[in-house]
């Protein structure tokens, strides 16, 4: 069996369900930014939080992401949880 040669960028965009995919990925992202960027001001300007406190905001923003992250990883969890009804999971190459 022959390995299929890597997409390009077009190629990859021109699959509709995957550019929707990458299209709600941005707006989400640009969310979460958005979001932090409000808390960080307000603890900053409003609260007139200290540079410890600004950072302890930080941190609680991170911190899950870097205990879950790598725990998912490791546990080679699906893309999508099994309780929304998703029928697909990440394929061993």
């Amino acid at each position: 069996m022959t390995p299929n040669p890597p997409l390009g960028m077009r190629a990859v965009l021109a699959i509709v369900p995957l550019r929707k995919l990458s299209l709600a990925q941005l707006v989400s992202i640009f969310g979460d930014f958005l979001a932090i960027f409000a808390i960080f001001s307000i603890v900053s300007f409003r609260l007139h939080g200290s540079p410890a406190q600004v950072s302890g905001v930080m941190v609680a923003y991170m911190l899950p992401q870097a205990l879950v992250g790598p725990a998912a990883a490791a546990l080679d969890l699906p893309l999508l949880p099994a309780a929304s009804g998703a029928s697909w999971r990440r394929h061993p190459d």
